[in-house]
């Protein structure tokens, strides 16, 4: 019975790890390359939103100096209600875009 199997071209079976290892790795290998390749445009992203928070907190605190304390603490705050509800992610996404379209 070995030898009907033999002759229909198994080889027999074959090391779960080997191929588990190897889709791993493919896998962390691509997840590398995305990053990296992505890495600088989100940096880059970051100072500029960074930057745009700054120039508007600058603003509001030579206007409005009583609004410092929400100036701290509103950003916070919309990312939290942002991670835990998509709708309001959504909304603020847009009014995002808006505010910077204005400026």
């Amino acid at each position: 019975m070995s030898d009907a199997h033999l002759d229909h071209g198994s080889t027999g079976p074959t090391p779960a790890s080997s191929s588990t290892g190897s889709g791993i790795e493919g896998w962390v290998s691509k997840l590398i390359t995305y990053v990296t390749s992505q890495i600088r445009t989100f940096v880059a992203f970051l100072f500029f939103v960074f930057t745009l928070g700054a120039v508007l907190g600058i603003l509001i605190m030579y206007k409005a100096p009583q609004y410092a304390g929400l100036l701290v603490l509103a950003p916070a705050i919309m990312g939290l209600l942002a991670y835990y509800n998509t709708t309001i992610a959504v909304v603020l996404f847009i009014l995002f875009g808006l505010m910077i379209s204005i400026l």
